[in-house]
């Protein structure tokens, strides 16, 4: 993939903006019948997490939410992606949802 292969391209992205339009695609009402783009989302959100400021804007450690990203809602939104994607057999999109999952928690947790 090429945001996993080059980590400079998903740095300039979140930089872009990237991790709100990830977090309204996956939270938008209207596209969660959109199976492709919901598929898409996922795998962003995937290579956006590879960089130290997507992890913090997408899953913050603290509830401050880090670049002002509404990134709490990630991880229920990702849920509701793999659930979805499970009931309809896709497979892929799953698999985008539980890497999510894993990125998350292999973060290491800032002490304060």
């Amino acid at each position: 993939t090429i945001c996993s292969a080059d980590e400079a391209l998903a740095h300039r992205a979140v930089e872009a903006g990237a991790t709100k339009s990830v977090i309204w695609a996956l939270g938008a009402e209207d596209l969660s019948e959109a199976q492709f783009l919901e598929q898409d989302a996922l795998f962003c959100a995937y290579a956006l997490l590879s960089t130290e400021q997507g992890q913090e804007q997408l899953a913050p450690t603290s509830g401050t939410g880090g670049g002002g990203v509404d990134g709490h809602m990630l991880p229920g939104l990702a849920a509701s992606a793999v659930a979805r994607a499970l009931r309809e057999d896709s497979c892929e999109a799953a698999m985008w949802g539980m890497r999510i999952f894993e990125r998350i928690c292999q973060r290491p947790v800032k002490s304060d």
